[in-house]
């Protein structure tokens, strides 16, 4: 059972201020993007989520499933969950600036992409300022069952990069 979700108190007094009409969508945005892993949206107005967008942003592009997953406890509420760590089997690379194994960082927000063990996924990861490689939930990751039209574009992005 995941027993949390935190907004820290600069995004909930951003928030506050956004409703008393104080504070610009811009500024909430900014604010919820940069100052917390705590909170997740998809900002479509302020991020650009096309396939070209995320590969340039991209660390590594996999076709993998994840085998095992490892919750992972916070270090500021021992009684909670910051998120969970997944161990994926790779079974094609279609980029990576990487040469490490990788495992998936999920954290335990809104914003969580909560893979299924066992499922086949197209994983476009972007290292976040932990090193940890995370996939945007808001972006052209899933099951590679609904997937497979992206891949054929992502090759073709792919070779013109």
């Amino acid at each position: 059972m995941i027993k949390k979700l935190t907004i820290k108190s600069s995004i909930a007094a951003t928030f506050a201020l956004v409703k008393r009409s104080i504070v610009s969508p811009a500024l909430l945005a900014f604010t919820m993007l940069f100052s917390s892993d705590s909170i997740a949206a998809c900002f479509p107005e302020f991020v650009d989520y096309s396939l070209e967008a995320e590969v340039k942003r991209s660390s590594a592009i996999l076709i993998a499933t994840p085998v095992k997953r490892e919750w992972v406890n916070d270090v500021d509420e021992p009684d909670f969950y910051s998120g969970s760590i997944y161990e994926l089997q790779i079974h094609q690379t279609l980029f990576s600036t990487v040469h490490t194994n990788v495992e998936l960082w999920d954290p335990n927000n809104s914003g969580r992409f909560a893979p299924d063990i066992g499922k086949k996924y197209l994983l476009i990861l972007y290292q976040n300022s932990d090193g940890k490689f995370a996939a945007d939930y808001c972006g052209n990751s899933g099951l590679l069952d609904e997937r497979e039209e992206i891949v054929s574009k992502l090759k073709e992005v792919l070779d013109t990069l």
